[in-house]
């Protein structure tokens, strides 16, 4: 018992620590309908709800789960219910609590091909940032793929999208919320990415291109992603209106902008 105990304690030291500007907590609000945000400060964790059970998306950091679990409660509702748990990108500021969550949930973990691959891994051997943001390796029990459904109880209809270019899996999830569609995405920014010429990624720039038309072009009343400051979740929560019509497309048309500078830059 001992050694495995220090043998886990060892692990537990390769991974990752949480950045914790992006991991400060904060009160959970609801977005719309079913659908609540109880992630931490910048780190995003959305909850949709039904009378089956709920689905989860995003762990933030490790540490950010009890937080994730405290916002879930405060709302009202019970982290047991969770059946579904979802990562838009297996990085570990968004997936290194997936394991933790697996096993207090009891859910099911849905990745889609490449970022299973890099979750089992711990995010290592990513093709940007190798091994230096690791955490502990998880297991997906399906995989999804473009276009694929998810349905649970009477008010949760999803639509997976991949979006490659942040990550070569990463995974966009459109949904109905009440009389509104809602998309959590992923798959827009390429920080301090080599793009040019990139052995690691040939594809990257034809990627990006089709996830930017994928996603500008794509149906949205609430546009939500991975860390809380991208979809402005602060000054959303202030006006208390958090459905903007076009959001989605101007964002990915600047998003687009600033890619294309990064790769002008780069030749």
């Amino acid at each position: 018992m001992i050694l495995s105990f220090l043998a886990a304690a060892v692990l537990a030291q390769n991974y990752t620590p949480a950045n914790p500007e992006w991991n400060q907590p904060v009160e959970p609000v609801k977005l719309a309908s079913n659908l609540y945000y109880v992630g931490a400060s910048d780190v995003s964790s959305f909850l949709f709800t039904s009378d089956q059970g709920h689905v989860l998306i995003d762990s933030g950091f490790r540490e950010t789960v009890p937080l994730i679990k405290a916002n879930i409660e405060k709302l009202g509702f019970k982290l047991k219910d969770v059946k579904y748990l979802l990562v838009t990108q297996a990085h570990y500021d968004h997936a290194a609590g997936i394991a933790e969550l697996k096993r207090l949930t009891g859910a099911k973990l849905l990745l889609s091909a490449e970022d299973a691959k890099l979750a089992e891994r711990g995010g290592k051997g990513d093709f940007a940032f190798q091994d230096n943001f690791a955490f502990e390796p998880v297991k997906a029990d399906g995989i999804v793929k473009d276009g694929d459904e998810l349905k649970l109880g009477k008010t949760i209809h999803m639509r997976a999208y991949i979006t490659p270019g942040h990550t070569k899996g990463c995974t966009t999830w459109s949904a109905k919320v009440g009389d509104q569609t809602a998309v959590v995405v992923c798959g827009f920014t390429a920080p301090g990415y080599r793009l040019k010429g990139n052995p690691n990624y040939p594809n990257i720039v034809a990627d990006f291109e089709r996830t930017f038309a994928t996603l500008e072009k794509m149906p949205c009343d609430i546009f939500l992603a991975a860390h809380a400051s991208q979809f402005h979740l602060a000054e959303k929560r202030a006006s208390g209106q958090f459905a903007k019509k076009g959001e989605l497309a101007q964002e990915m048309s600047a998003a687009r902008g600033r890619f294309r500078d990064q790769l002008a830059k780069q030749k």
